[in-house]
C-alpha cells in the first residue's frame, strides 16, 4: 500500500519545489520509502513512498523496472503467487518476492488485457518505453483511488486530491454540478471530482495515454452485466458451499503479508463472519472494536466482545465517548475532497488505534451492497407495492405538501416525498443530505450560481428487478465513490493497509450472478442469504437482524456544548455561500430533536475545505 505522484508531458520536465511538496504531502500513503524518479527524456516523472507489506526489502522499491517497463503502484495482488507460477512456466524470471513485479510481467506478457488476470485493490501506472506511452488503471471496486488532471499538454495524476493542489497550473474551481451532486448524496460523482478540472478515473476503468501526441482512450476493462443475473430463487446446499469454497479462499488470500495484521470487529454480520473466517487459518489474531461507553445506544461493543470470545480473538476496544471537535481539522486534511458521513471521525480512530498492533487490517467492507443488508432495499419494495395497489392516489401533490410542510429531519419525510418517483425510470438517493427543494433554500445565488439542481433521485437503466438495481447503484456508486473513500484515506493516514474480502472479483460476481434478489431481500428481511450462511458459523445467540452501522452519537453532541458551538462558530464565521438564516434554521431544528447532524457535518466540512485549500467558485 503506497502513494504515487506522477507528470506526463511531450515537453522536458524537472524535479521542483512542486514536484517533491505533493509528494510530501502523502508521505502518510508510504512512509517506509520515497523515491523520484525521471526518465531519460526528462517526459516522465514519477514519484512513490512505499509501505512495505510484502517483500520487506529494497528489492521492493518503486519506481520498479521490468524490461522496457517502468511502475509506480498503489495496492495490493492477492493471486500474484499463482500468477508468478504462470509466468514462470512461460520463461519470466524474477528478483523480488513482490506482486509489483508480477504486474510488470504481466503486462510484458498479455498487455493491456493483463488487469483481467489480477485479484486484488490497486491504482498503478506503467510507462511502456517501446510504445512511447503510459497506462494507468483503477481497481474494479476503487479501494484505491487515482485522480488526474489534463493541462497543456501534460497528465498529471496522484493518489490523492492534496497532491495535485501543489501544482499552479491546475485550477482550483469548485465544479458546480459535482456540488450539485454532492449536497445530494453526500459524495462527489464517479469521473468527476468536486475540482474542475481535476477527474477520477472510475473505478473499473484504464487510461491509455500517447506521450509523443498527449491522446488517450479510457477504457472499460470490467463490469457487472445484468444480464447475467440468475432469476429464480435457489436455496441449495451447492449455492452455500460455492460461498463457503469462494469466501474462504478471499480471506485466506487477503492474510497474505509479511507484517502483523488484525481484524475491524464491529459485532455486526459481515464483520463476524470475517472473523469468523480469518479464525479459521489465523487463530488469535487482533481484532478491534470502538465502544461508547456513555451512549448505549450506538455501543456495539459487548457484540464485538461476544464473537471475539467465540472465536478466541486477541481483542482491542477503543472507547471514545470524549471527543474534540478540534479533531475535524485533522479530518478534513484527511479528506481533501469531503464528503458527508461523520463515521470518519470513529474510522479514523479505530486505525490509529490498531496501527498500534498491526500494519494490515481486514474489514467487512462490501457485504451490504452485495448481499441486500441496508433497510432502504426493503422500503422500495414498500414503495412499489403501495404504488400499484393505490396506483389512483395524486401522489405528486402528496410529496409536495409533505416537502413543504415537514421541517428537515422530520422522520420519514424523504420516503413521502419520493411517493411521485417513477421507479421505472428513476433510483431514489439514499442516504440523501439536500434535496432540490433544500438546495434552493440553503445556496446564495449570489455566490454559487447554479441554474437548476438535480432533484433527490438517478436516472438508471431498468432491468425490471428493484433489488438488483438499487444494490448494483449502491455498489457502483456509495460504496465506491463514499465508503472506500473513507477507508482509504482514514487508514493511510494511519500508514495502516485496509483489506476487504467481500470485494474480491470471484464473490462480486457470485453475489450478482448467482443470486437472484429473492435470495437476499424481502419486505420484512435483509441478507437472506448471508444469515443462513451465519447461522452455520456464529454463536447461537448472535442477533442476525441487527443493524446499526458505524455511527457516532452526533445528534446528541450537537444539542449543546463544545460540539454544537464549533459548528456555529465554522458555519456562521464562514464568508462562502449558505444563506447563514438557512443555517440557523438546522440549528433551531437540532435543538427541537430533528436529525440533521449529518447535513450540519457536511456544511462543516465543506466550509473549512474552501477554506483550507483555497478552493474557488
Amino acid at each position: 500500500m503506497c502513494g504515487f505522484v506522477g507528470i506526463i508531458s511531450n515537453q522536458q520536465l524537472k524535479i521542483d519545489n512542486q514536484f517533491t511538496s505533493s509528494l510530501k504531502l502523502i508521505q502518510h500513503r508510504g512512509p517506509d520509502y520515497s523515491n523520484i524518479w525521471i526518465s531519460d527524456n526528462k517526459k516522465i516523472l514519477f514519484g512513490h513512498n512505499r509501505l512495505s507489506i510484502v517483500d520487506l526489502t529494497s528489492k521492493g522499491n518503486q519506481p520498479m523496472f521490468y524490461n522496457k517497463t517502468s511502475i509506480i503502484f498503489n495496492g495490493e495482488i492477492y493471486n500474484f503467487i499463482e500468477l508468478k507460477k504462470r509466468l514462470e512456466s512461460k520463461g519470466y524470471s524474477f528478483k523480488s518476492d513482490t506482486d509489483t513485479e508480477i504486474i510488470l510481467a504481466a503486462y510484458d506478457f498479455w498487455g493491456e488485457e493483463c488487469l483481467k488476470e489480477f485479484v486484488g485493490m490497486f491504482a498503478f501506472c506503467i510507462y511502456d518505453i517501446e510504445k512511447n506511452k503510459v497506462f494507468l488503471c483503477r481497481d474494479r471496486t476503487g479501494e484505491k483511488p487515482l485522480y488526474y488532471s489534463l493541462v497543456k499538454n501534460k497528465l498529471y495524476f496522484a493518489s490523492e486530491l492534496k497532491s495535485l493542489y501543489c501544482f499552479q497550473e491546475i485550477n482550483k474551481k469548485i465544479n458546480k454540478n459535482s456540488f450539485d451532486y454532492f449536497l445530494s448524496a453526500g459524495f462527489s460523482p464517479s469521473e468527476d471530482s468536486l475540482i474542475d478540472n481535476i477527474k477520477k478515473l472510475p473505478a473499473g476503468y484504464s487510461i491509455s495515454y500517447n506521450i509523443e501526441n498527449s491522446k488517450y482512450k479510457i477504457k472499460k476493462y470490467w463490469n457487472i452485466d445484468s444480464k447475467l443475473r440468475k432469476n429464480k430463487f435457489i436455496n441449495s446446499k451447492d449455492q452455500i458451499d460455492n460461498f463457503y469454497k469462494i469466501f474462504q479462499k478471499s480471506v485466506d488470500s487477503q492474510l497474505n503479508c509479511d507484517v502483523p495484521l488484525g481484524v475491524l470487529l464491529s459485532g455486526g454480520l459481515d464483520s463476524s463472519l470475517v472473523t469468523a473466517f480469518a479464525s479459521n487459518t489465523l487463530p488469535g489474531l487482533n481484532t478491534f472494536n470502538v465502544a461508547y461507553k456513555k451512549y448505549a445506544k450506538y455501543d456495539e461493543s459487548n457484540y464485538a466482545n461476544e464473537i471475539s470470545k467465540f472465536f478466541k480473538t486477541n481483542h482491542h476496544e477503543l472507547i471514545i465517548d470524549d471527543v474534540k471537535p478540534e479533531i475535524l481539522e485533522k479530518i478534513c486534511s484527511i479528506y481533501d475532497e469531503p464528503i458527508i458521513d461523520s463515521s470518519a471521525i470513529p474510522t479514523f480512530l479505530i486505525f490509529n488505534e490498531a496501527k498500534k498492533y498491526c500494519k494490515v487490517v481486514i474489514g467487512g467492507d462490501g457485504g451490504d451492497e452485495l448481499f441486500g443488508g441496508y433497510s432502504h432495499y426493503n422500503k422500495i419494495l414498500l414503495l412499489r407495492k403501495i404504488k400499484k395497489l393505490l396506483p389512483f392516489l395524486p401522489y405528486k401533490k402528496i410529496s409536495n405538501f409533505f416537502c413543504n410542510n415537514l421541517s428537515l429531519g422530520s422522520k420519514g419525510r424523504h420516503w413521502l416525498k419520493l411517493l411521485d418517483i417513477n421507479l421505472n425510470e428513476n433510483l431514489p438517493i439514499v442516504p440523501i443530505f439536500f434535496d432540490k427543494f433544500e438546495k434552493n433554500n440553503l445556496l446564495l445565488k449570489k455566490n454559487l450560481d447554479i441554474d437548476i439542481f438535480t432533484d433527490n433521485y438517478l436516472s438508471y437503466k431498468n432491468t425490471q428487478d428493484l433489488i438488483f438495481d438499487n444494490t448494483f447503484e449502491n455498489f457502483k456508486n456509495y460504496l465506491t465513490e463514499n465508503l472506500l473513500v473513507k477507508i482509504d484515506r482514514a487508514s493511510m493516514a494511519n500508514s495502516l493497509e485496509v483489506r476487504s474480502p467481500f470485494l474480491d472479483k470471484n464473490l462480486i460476481e457470485f453475489a450478482f450472478y448467482n443470486l437472484c434478489s429473492k435470495n437476499k431481500v424481502s419486505y420484512i428481511n435483509k441478507k437472506i442469504f448471508l444469515k443462513k450462511i451465519a447461522s452455520n458459523i456464529l454463536p447461537n445467540n448472535f442477533d442476525l437482524n441487527r443493524k446499526q452501522g458505524f455511527v457516532i452519537p452526533l445528534n446528541e453532541w450537537l444539542k449543546k456544548g463544545k460540539w454544537k458551538d464549533f459548528f456555529y462558530d465554522a458555519l456562521m464565521s464562514s464568508d462562502c455561500f449558505f444563506d447563514k438564516k438557512y443555517i440557523e434554521k438546522l440549528f433551531d431544528f437540532q435543538k427541537k430533536g430533528y436529525q440533521n447532524g449529518e447535513r450540519l457535518y457536511g456544511l462543516v466540512m465543506i466550509s473549512m475545505w474552501l477554506k483550507k485549500y483555497k478552493i474557488t467558485y
